[in-house]
């Protein structure tokens, strides 16, 4: 009798878990195609199959036992557009903003971004303050976040800045730049200099010393995801990731 009770409540245990793995879906998620070392771009600016937010997303599947789903090479707006619809679960790789917490929820952040002008060699400017940017003309990514301060200066028409909005690449940006087509543009450090240094760029294009803000870098998910029950597992799941040294590992590779 009592061997027949524990092999049922052994067997109830075992069917629980089957469920509850069962429960979980496949995990969706999609980021900025060129922003290395997140998601690396090839010479066409497509997704290549490495990248900190593709292991990561890998790490997170196998330590929460479900299948992880990237979709490829979606236009930044485009892919906000797509987590409003629910039809992709996750933003890997994004600024955390007020804005974007009151659309999505937001998980834990994986790493930190220090956000630069990067301007044409021989045409820096002193930059110590907001207030030197005025009259100033900015090549930006169109939907670009880059630290609260920044981001509400140059939108602010007293200002007097002049923004040129790109397709949401650098390719468009950083060459605007070169060509005196305006002051400068902004981009995380990393990212910037290993664009600078894979196109051509070196010595044409360097960053002014001072950060315009630094930020951490989040995954938001949409709220129309079938993940939403389990965004504080997830954001558990990051933290472990962080805390035994496995998103240290990932990004020595890059």
């Amino acid at each position: 009798m009592k061997n027949g009770l524990a092999f049922g409540f052994l067997f109830l245990i075992a069917a629980g878990m089957i469920l509850f793995s069962q429960e979980k879906p496949v995990m969706r998620y999609s980021g900025a195609a060129d922003w290395y070392p997140i998601f690396p771009a090839d010479a066409d600016n497509r997704m290549t199959d490495r990248g900190v937010g593709i292991e990561m997303m890998n790490e997170l599947g196998l330590r929460l036992g479900v299948r992880v789903e990237l979709i490829r090479d979606i236009p930044w707006l485009r892919l906000w557009d797509m987590m409003d619809e629910g039809t992709v679960d996750f933003v890997v790789g994004a600024g955390g903003s007020d804005e974007r917490r009151r659309a999505y929820i937001e998980i834990e952040p994986f790493m930190m971004n220090d956000y630069r002008l990067f301007v044409k060699t021989g045409r820096e400017f002193a930059f110590t303050r907001m207030e030197d940017l005025k009259g100033k003309t900015i090549a930006m990514r169109r939907g670009g976040k880059y630290g609260t301060e920044f981001d509400d200066f140059v939108a602010d028409p007293a200002n007097g800045v002049t923004i040129y909005e790109t397709d949401g690449s650098k390719p468009a940006a950083f060459p605007m730049v070169d060509l005196g087509r305006a002051d400068c543009t902004p981009s995380d450090i990393f990212d910037g200099m290993h664009w600078i240094g894979e196109n051509g760029y070196t010595g044409h294009l360097v960053p002014l010393p001072k950060t315009i803000g630094e930020s951490s870098v989040y995954i938001y998910l949409s709220r129309k995801s079938p993940w939403v029950p389990f965004a504080d597992q997830v954001s558990r799941a990051i933290r472990a990731m962080k805390e035994d040294g496995t998103m240290e590992r990932i990004m020595a590779r890059y």
